[in-house]
């Protein structure tokens, strides 16, 4: 049996790379773990030595470490692109080299590593203007936004623009006021027709190096409103025929002013807001025509605003006085009673009228309810009831006072004065036109009663928000910084 080679019989170096054929020993051949660290010689191993594929790795290259990574692609990060501090961005279209200095999840930092530093931008990251801030009127209204502050470590001046505009349909364009370069840039947007609905859009600010830093901004088109103050008062009723009693101011209702007026019944209200292009329908009450039997006195009608975004304002029409031969109404204030009881106003526009005497002996009607008092009940004795009181107001500029009710009526000479602007007794003392005053009641036993006044709609606003627009025949004036529209007659006014 021939002998094998073993370690003894192989002298120490006696066999080097020389005696080693080419490939004649390859990985087969050398047991596991047989090539320790100990038995290579520093540098013995040269990249000569190694095939190409000799060094791989699978999979994602996690058994690799001390190796940094970085990003390339053909566009610049931005303000989304979130990333880890020290991240590298590198352009390959433009070569610039972008480091990652404020990792916030969609509020990156990344600096262009030429050194141009970071860009502050306004602090301000949602705006909310109205849809229509000037006097035009419609859709397409032109808004100016200034953006300021921006700054960096050695600039004083960038370019600003404004994209990626989301709603077209919220905001149409958007484009320079200026020449959009500085720390500050003033941009005109021009609103489209949507209101109620958020449109974003990216502004932009470009540095002397060319690093560019965006960020989202967000508006909302709102309809516009404009303010404004109104008094409101309905038609008067008629007195009531024969002794009859007086007929109730008209409603009145009112935003001008504070509290209860004049301790009346009429608490102010709120102004109305009032829709640039919007056309607002204007009423006015006509008074109650007064008489006794052919014809019965008839009742007066309601005034009011109605248009598009408003809650109508209606003032309602004053009460009939109770007579011998009609029959009395309530009203925006209450007619007043003739042989019996008085009639009822509604709360928050007037006051209940006064009771009357019964025709055995000698018959009075009661006072007619007005807007500031309650009508005062036939006494004892051959007066009639007085009319209540209207409420004044000085919302067209000087004070007039409306919507007073009617004296109630008696014998001859005996018929107690109205209230305010209220008629007396009998057919002669009507309600005054356009206060919307109480007719006053018939006198003696067959007197036709007064008629009620007309009513009136007066509008208040800012004269920078005055549109000029209307229809019918108010009178238009001034008073310091505001105009004022009075209505005596229906019409409208376009906002």
């Amino acid at each position: 049996m021939p002998r094998q080679l073993n370690s003894r019989s192989i002298a120490d170096n006696a066999i080097n790379s020389d005696k080693i054929e080419a490939g004649a020993v390859d990985a087969a051949d050398l047991a596991n773990g047989s090539i320790t660290s100990a038995k290579i010689a520093d540098g013995a191993i040269t990249s000569g030595k190694l095939a190409e594929t000799y060094l791989t790795t699978t999979g994602d290259g996690s058994q690799l470490t001390g190796i940094e990574s970085f990003t390339k692609s053909t566009s610049d990060p931005t303000i989304n692109t979130n990333a880890s501090l020290g991240d590298v961005w590198i352009n390959t279209t433009s070569g610039e080299v972008y480091v990652c200095t404020n990792a916030t999840q969609n509020s990156n930092v990344w600096r262009n590593a030429k050194g141009s530093g970071n860009i502050d931008f306004p602090v301000a990251s949602t705006i909310t203007a109205d849809y229509n801030l000037n006097t035009d009127i419609g859709p397409s209204t032109a808004y100016d936004i200034t953006f300021s502050n921006a700054s960096d470590d050695i600039d004083t001046e960038f370019s600003w623009s404004i994209s990626n505009i989301s709603n077209v349909n919220v905001i149409d364009s958007a484009h320079p006021a200026d020449d959009a370069y500085g720390t500050s840039a003033t941009f005109t947007f021009t609103m489209g027709a949507l209101e109620d609905t958020q449109a974003t859009f990216n502004v932009n600010i470009e540095d002397s190096d060319g690093y560019v830093s965006t960020k989202q901004f967000g508006i909302t088109a709102t309809a516009q409103t404009i303010e404004t103050d109104f008094l409101v008062v309905a038609g008067g009723g008629p007195g009531g025929g024969g002794y009859g009693g007086g007929g109730g101011g008209g409603g009145y209702r009112t935003s001008y002013g504070s509290g209860n007026i004049s301790g009346g019944n009429s608490p102010v209200e709120s102004a109305l807001q009032l829709t640039p292009g919007e056309t607002y329908v204007i009423t006015v009450g006509s008074g109650g025509a007064g008489g006794y039997e052919s014809p019965v006195p008839t009742a007066a009608s309601n005034s009011s605003i109605s248009g598009t975004g408003i809650t109508t304002i209606t003032s309602i029409a004053g009460g009939i006085g109770n007579g011998r031969k009609n029959t009395g109404t309530d009203g925006g204030s209450g007619g007043g009673g003739g042989s019996g009881s008085a009639f009822s106003g509604t709360a928050g526009q007037g006051t209940d009228g006064g009771d009357g005497r019964p025709e055995s002996g000698n018959a009075r009607g009661g006072g007619g309810g007005g807007a500031g008092q309650a009508g005062t009940a036939a006494p004892s004795g051959s007066l009639s009831g007085a009319g209540g009181n209207g409420l004044e107001s000085s919302i067209e500029g000087s004070t007039a006072t409306r919507a007073g009710g009617g004296g109630g009526g008696a014998q001859a000479n005996n018929g107690q004065p109205a209230g305010g602007a209220g008629g007396g007794a009998s057919a002669t003392n009507h309600g005054t036109a356009n206060t919307g005053g109480g007719g006053g009641g018939g006198c003696c036993l067959t007197g036709s009663s007064g008629n009620g006044g007309s009513g009136t709609v007066i509008l208040r606003m800012a004269t920078a928000d005055y549109s000029g627009t209307y229809s019918g025949s108010p009178s238009v004036s001034t008073s310091g910084s505001d105009t004022i529209l009075i209505f005596n007659g229906s019409g409208s006014y376009t906002a």
